[in-house]
């Protein structure tokens, strides 16, 4: 983990420098996965990891010695975590604390819509689906290009499809553009 302090200049930040694959924040508060640092005695792979300061120090909420998150998306008290240990998809209600199996991975990008807990949408192929009960069941939201990313802020959604961004502020009913870039986006 680097710490961004100008172009060409990053920090690392912390003393551990594992070797981070998943990484999302909510707020103040960073979310990690991945693999010990050479020499460090913590087991491998390091499940989720939570620090409050910045990324300087990092305390082990569950799946410690079991788990590889090479995704992670955070909101509120929900977390979607891509296992690639067993290539799985897993839901926690209670930030971390307990996990359930949704069957296989099968997506690229995941965002968590604000409301009822389990409301997400995800990417799979450059298609874009909606759940609201944590991916028991999806309906596909329909969208003239092929999408490369997903976020959510707030009430508000975000898609990226080669260089444009497009917001939708009814959760995917309608989209409008909101910005063009030069270049394609993978991620927002």
């Amino acid at each position: 983990l680097f710490l961004f302090v100008s172009q060409n200049n990053m920090t690392p930040i912390g003393k551990d420098p594992f070797d981070v694959m998943g990484l999302d924040a909510d707020s103040t508060t960073l979310f990690a996965s991945g693999h010990p640092s050479p020499g460090s005695k913590l087991p491998n792979p390091l499940g989720l990891l939570r620090s409050t300061d910045s990324g300087k120090t990092w305390k082990s909420i569950s799946l410690l010695g079991e788990v590889d998150f090479h995704s992670l998306e955070v909101s509120g008290n929900q977390i979607y975590g891509g296992n690639a240990t067993e290539g799985s998809l897993m839901y926690s209600r209670n930030l971390g604390k307990s996990w359930k199996k949704l069957g296989a991975d099968k997506f690229s990008d995941i965002a968590i819509l604000s409301g009822t807990p389990g409301n997400a949408v995800a990417l799979q192929s450059g298609k874009l689906f909606k759940t609201n009960n944590a991916f028991k069941s999806t309906t596909e939201l329909k969208f003239k290009l092929p999408i490369s990313a997903v976020e959510s802020i707030g009430k508000e959604l975000y898609i990226a499809s080669k260089d444009k961004i497009y917001r939708s502020l009814d959760q995917g009913g309608t989209w409008k553009l909101f910005k063009s870039v030069k270049g394609e986006i993978a991620d927002i």
